[in-house]
């Protein structure tokens, strides 16, 4: 069920000002709190006739989540019968609209993001809070540079287990275990390593418009390294972190955010002694390759169908994206 929700609208005390996006879950807007002037993010739950636990389940989550790199619950209300909730409003772009315009970033920008992310990550999971969803469009970045993970409604909260069980998730991002309904810790740590490779590269390590033959390769798990592909851009070190945060074998990956952000500083300072010597070398001229830009996809959260950038619903199972 589609909520329309008009411009200057006010629910509450805050007064809507524009869409911000859509998701499986719920439309965020960019709204005002009419007390303060302050700007902030309503989220209104698409099925609102699901019943009190499933509205505030993602809220829930956010409640015990107060970190610096994670969006901030503000507040989780009903007005006149719509319940929505309300998180800072995060002043800058998201990283999937960075890669849209750039397609690539330097390897030393993206360490300093998903660093932060990582931060973030490791916070959730000490809550036995697995994301289960990161991606760049879930990657807010503000303009001072401090990164914002956002976007919980597909979370899953392990209290009395070690896995997630559902299949559900952004497809090019998804542990190969995710893919399989037992996803785990390490599962973000694989999505977070495709965010990372996908930064520095310009392109995903996976990627296929027909769903079953993406989860093959993905299960298969051989793709170039981010050094093969950008032998100039990408050390060595740093492609091979990389690559063992996205193994195939999950007992292969890093187990937790700590051996990731403890790998990722090693993998930095040795990347950072390697260029530190080859600069004092000298070097012939280089040809500049300019990267084509990514072919990024969208995919239906519900049944991982394609979709058109711009789709608002899924024409296979009809949910809302």
């Amino acid at each position: 069920m589609t909520l329309l929700v008009a411009r200057d609208q006010q629910l509450g005390p805050y007064r809507i000002r524009q869409v911000v996006g859509t998701g499986g879950f719920g439309t965020v807007y960019e709204a005002v709190d009419v007390r303060t002037g302050i700007r902030v993010a309503l989220k209104i739950p698409h099925h609102q006739d699901r019943g009190r636990e499933y509205l505030t389940y993602e809220p829930s989550l956010l409640a015990q989540l107060q970190h610096p790199n994670i969006v901030q619950l503000i507040d989780a209300t009903t007005h006149e019968g719509l319940f929505f909730f309300v998180m800072e409003f995060v002043e800058g772009r998201s990283l999937s609209q960075r890669l849209d315009e750039e397609h690539i970033l330097d390897w030393s920008e993206a360490v300093a993001i998903i660093r932060q992310v990582a931060e973030a990550v490791r916070f959730a999971h000490q809550h036995r809070i697995l994301h289960r969803d990161l991606r760049p469009a879930n990657i807010l970045l503000r303009s001072d540079g401090v990164v914002k993970v956002t976007d919980f409604g597909i979370a899953k909260w392990l209290k009395d287990s070690d896995y997630a069980h559902t299949v559900i998730g952004s497809p090019p991002y998804m542990a190969p275990e995710q893919l399989e309904g037992k996803a785990t810790f390490a599962s973000d740590i694989y999505s977070m390593g495709v965010v990372l490779y996908e930064m520095v590269t310009g392109q995903l390590p996976y990627f296929d418009v027909n769903f079953v033959l993406l989860k093959q390769k993905i299960l298969q798990g051989q793709c170039m390294t981010p050094h093969q592909l950008w032998p100039d851009r990408v050390p060595v070190t740093i492609s091979q972190f990389i690559m063992k945060a996205i193994e195939r074998k999950r007992s292969l990956r890093f187990q937790t955010a700590d051996e990731f952000l403890q790998a990722l500083d090693l993998a930095v300072q040795s990347a950072t002694r390697r260029t530190a010597r080859s600069s004092r070398l000298p070097r012939p001229p280089e040809t500049v390759r300019v990267p084509a830009p990514a072919q990024r996809r969208r995919y239906c959260w519900n049944c991982a169908q394609v979709l058109h950038e711009y789709t608002v619903r899924c024409p296979a199972c009809g949910e809302i994206q």
